[in-house]
């Protein structure tokens, strides 16, 4: 006869599962999607960007909104010099007005510094770790000669020679020795040397390539010259309304911006 909270059990678990996916299935919702336009007046369109345009004093200015990730807002921003002065253009100095605060620009030098400094420290931790295990393995190797004779086989093996109840396929301590140091010089260079760059980096803040190629860098521009790239943002407390400003040289251009969220359903 079967007891009736064997029967039952099917029934409990089934009745849990059920529980547990309508629990999981309410706990995640969609993020909003964000986008960016530009509230200016002379806004041109290319391959589906919004470029807001401004000129002043013989320069010329484009921005517009690029992406986002977790940390930062992705914009283009492309700067021409039409005058016969020379201009720099520092990415630095690029600043977000939100709710009466600054929000600076990523310069991508300091980002270079950084990502260089980290490659720095990870290499000098690779070849310590190395050095370590070198140390290990010439330890170790000094322990297997030191259990050896002075034909570079071990007290045991001779014992079990002599008896002939052992065969060690010619393979004694002291091979071994020298197998492990010739391994830990291979392995050294292994740990320590730098890995290979791809030749398309995935455009991502932390790849050094991705500030090297893609950004917008401090440039001096002689007339006629242009230079664009990303300029990226913090996205910490960005407001629906916003204003871009791009001081080159004695001119500051000021865009206005609006984020709009659209929310999946």
């Amino acid at each position: 006869m079967k007891n009736k909270s064997t029967r039952s059990f099917p029934v409990l678990l089934m009745g849990a599962f059920l529980c547990s996916t309508l629990f999981l299935s309410s706990c995640f919702t969609p993020k909003p999607v964000v986008r960016v336009e530009p509230m200016e007046e002379d806004v041109r369109w290319q391959y589906g960007q919004a470029f807001a345009r401004q000129q002043s004093n013989d320069l010329e200015v484009q921005a517009a909104y690029n992406g986002n990730n977790r940390e930062y807002l992705f914009f283009d921003v492309e700067v021409t010099n039409f005058g016969e002065e020379e201009v720099l253009v520092d990415p630095k100095q690029f600043y977000l007005e939100v709710k009466g605060m600054k929000m600076r620009a990523a310069d991508p030098e300091v980002m270079l510094l950084g990502l260089d400094m980290d490659a720095s420290r990870r290499e000098a931790n690779s070849k310590n770790a190395a050095v370590a295990i070198g140390v290990a393995a010439v330890a170790a190797t000094a322990a297997i000669i030191a259990t050896s004779d002075g034909n570079g086989n071990s007290n045991a093996s001779n014992n079990n020679n002599a008896s002939g109840n052992s065969f060690d396929g010619g393979y004694n301590n002291l091979d071994l020795a020298v197998d492990l140091v010739s391994i830990v010089p291979n392995l050294m260079i292994d740990l320590s040397a730098p890995r290979a760059v791809e030749e398309f980096p995935p455009v991502n803040p932390q790849d050094r390539n991705f500030w090297t190629d893609f950004t917008l860098r401090k440039t001096t521009l002689r007339q006629g010259e242009r230079v664009s790239g990303k300029v990226l943002f913090r996205t910490l407390d960005l407001d629906d309304r916003f204003q871009m400003v791009l001081p080159v040289e004695s001119s500051t251009f000021r865009m206005q911006f609006k984020r709009l969220l659209f929310q999946p359903r």
